[in-house]
């Protein structure tokens, strides 16, 4: 979106195109979308998306940032994605944010 692509280049682009101004950080990659609520809480989340959703819905808002905005970085999601943690989910990580 427009919004993102703005924050994202008034946080890291200056006078100097040779360095950041800050580091922008994309979070919570991926399907996060859970703080607490009745007694589960975001480290212990399992997210089940199907693959439709996961592409139309938890995906496109991170495809902006990453590739559109140019993010210097993002964060994992401390939630599990369909049994698998974020930060250790291979298929998201390597492939898909790559």
């Amino acid at each position: 979106s427009q919004y993102v692509y703005t924050l994202i280049d008034g946080l890291q682009n200056g006078d100097d195109e040779r360095y950041l101004k800050t580091a922008a950080v994309c979070k919570h990659y991926d399907a996060y979308d859970l703080e607490e609520w009745q007694g589960v809480d975001r480290h212990h989340f399992n997210a089940i998306v199907n693959d439709q959703d996961l592409v139309e819905t938890y995906l496109s808002p991170f495809e902006s940032c990453i590739r559109d905005a140019h993010a210097a970085s993002i964060m994992c999601s401390y939630n599990m994605i369909n049994g698998v943690p974020g930060c250790a989910n291979r298929f998201l990580l390597q492939t898909i944010a790559r």
